[in-house]
């Protein structure tokens, strides 16, 4: 996702909200907090509904017999 979020011209708030409603690699919050940050957002909260959780590879073969 790097590259593609973006800001509008113009005065940025003190702080932020940032909402994701599912957080799968966090990507996306990282690159939106650093768009934020570069516009000259003093504070990010960062809020998901979601998260997904990596699966050892021993659970990904299933229940056993």
């Amino acid at each position: 996702v790097s590259g593609r979020f973006t800001t509008v011209e113009g005065k940025m708030p003190e702080s932020v909200l940032l909402v994701d409603d599912v957080l799968t690699t966090g990507s996306t919050m990282d690159e939106c907090g650093k768009m934020l940050r570069k516009a000259g957002v003093e504070q990010i909260t960062a809020v998901t509904v979601c998260a997904v959780r990596r699966m050892r590879s021993a659970d990904r073969k299933g229940p056993r017999a």
